[in-house]
């Protein structure tokens, strides 16, 4: 009986976690207005971990390959709220990272038992990135880089008035980064062997609707982004196949294309690129880079800073109010967005660079594990590795733009992640390898 009743209080907080998580996602939104329900939800969370820790002995955060580098990062992120001198700036973050560390850990811990569990979770994170996407469109504020695009974004625009003016307004650059994200996971599932008709129809929609989100955005980083993870992925699916023809059409395809681009980079001018960083040009057949002399005058500040506050950063997403209180940048303060504009250094000002070191950490052991299940070869290899492509993306993406830790999109980051996790833990703990029947039929499929 004793063990009966614990097992029945496991299940009411596993319950309790997944509707607390759930409802705190959208509170963060636009957690000003709701800021006394969205503390309560959260000291509701982390009371359920705390019940399952002390209760039930289960460890406060899974036992994974990353789980030393997060508890390092999160103590960072404490103390980057601490420091803070805009703590309105720094506290909603500070849950944003919360509800990041609960969809982690939920999907991490769920997936175990199950390969379904681990499928719905990955629907859920499509789901996510199309609802904040399709809000975006709706509350961006559109601007023009090509004109071939000028008649369809001005069509988008007149949907801003069905907004709620308490929402504000997004840049699309921002849009861009919800899409990315999630595009290569979708992308991957959709060329997944082991697909029902209806998942894959739901998976082909969300990747034509974030593809096209993408094009409207007219984000350069997302574009360059979205090309990278796509040859990446059709390369990785080529190695995948268990026929040998496929394998080495894709790979010389691949080496093919490598060779033309170091053709043509070995035969620009000796001073192109050069030129292109003391004087970007306006007109390009991808638009102006011209943002290109914005983003040298914010990275040399934001470089600064970093140097001024190595250990604790400049507090969680408060840059853009430090960099005008103690630099000359030569921005005007009225500009919405002055992020540091690469998510490297956004994350060492917003953490510290022990913070950044325990993020990199984090991504390291993504990949190790990803890398792992990879050549395992089993019935959730795919969905990791498309998890994990949108990592890649969000980090191609990051070296011109970035998102601020505990950013609403950022939640996408932690579900991928939890992704990776959470399959590595059911592959494993369930004793799936490549002699297994599960993963023999897996590979029979494609």
């Amino acid at each position: 009986m004793p063990g009966e009743k614990t097992q029945q209080i496991g299940r009411w907080l596993d319950t309790a976690e997944i509707l607390l998580v759930l409802l705190a996602t959208p509170l963060l939104l636009q957690p000003q207005m709701w800021w006394s329900l969205a503390v309560a939800v959260a000291v509701a969370i982390l009371l359920v971990w705390l019940i399952q820790c002390f209760v039930l002995k289960q460890p406060l955060l899974p036992r994974t390959p990353l789980t030393f580098s997060l508890w390092v990062f999160l103590v960072f992120v404490v103390v980057g709220v601490l420091v803070s001198a805009d703590p309105d700036l720094s506290r909603p973050n500070g849950l944003g990272v919360l509800l990041g560390i609960g969809w982690w850990r939920l999907l991490t811990r769920q997936a175990v038992t199950s390969e379904r569990k681990l499928h719905i979770g990955a629907l859920a994170t499509l789901l996510l990135a199309l609802g904040l996407t399709g809000l975006g469109l709706i509350t961006t504020r559109w601007n023009v880089k090509l004109p071939q695009l000028e008649p369809v974004i001005e069509t988008i625009a007149q949907l801003s008035r069905f907004a709620p003016t308490t929402l504000g307004q997004t840049h699309p650059n921002r849009l861009a980064a919800t899409a990315v994200m999630a595009y290569p996971l979708s992308l991957v599932m959709v060329l997944s062997p082991r697909m029902r008709w209806f998942e894959r129809l739901i998976w082909l929609i969300g990747v034509i609707s974030l593809a096209g989100v993408l094009l409207l955005s007219q984000s350069r980083s997302a574009w360059l982004a979205m090309v990278v993870v796509t040859t990446f992925i059709i390369f990785a699916l080529a190695i995948h196949h268990r026929d040998r023809l496929p394998r080495l059409l894709f790979a010389s395809a691949l080496l093919f294309g490598l060779v033309i681009a170091v053709v043509v980079v070995w035969r620009l001018p000796a001073d192109f690129l050069q030129q292109i960083w003391t004087e970007p040009p306006r007109e390009t057949a991808v638009g102006s880079l011209a943002t290109l002399t914005f983003r040298q005058e914010v990275w040399r500040w934001a470089i600064t800073a970093v140097g001024d506050f190595a250990f604790t950063g400049t507090g969680l997403a408060a840059f853009p109010e430090v960099v005008h209180r103690l630099y000359p940048i030569a921005i005007s303060a009225t500009y919405v967005g002055t992020h540091a504009h690469n998510i490297f250094l956004q994350t060492a000002l917003d953490v510290g660079l022990p913070g950044l070191i325990a993020y990199l950490g984090m991504l390291l052991g993504a990949t190790a594990l990803t890398w792992k299940l990879f050549w395992q070869r089993s019935s959730v290899t795919l969905l990791a590795l498309g998890a994990w492509a949108g990592i890649v993306a969000l980090h191609v993406y990051g070296l011109t733009d970035a998102i601020e830790i505990g950013a609403l999109s950022g939640i996408l980051l932690w579900m991928q992640l939890g992704l990776i996790t959470g399959a590595f833990a059911f592959v494993f703990s369930a004793g799936i390898g490549t002699n297994s029947p599960a993963c023999s039929e897996y590979q029979g499929a494609l």
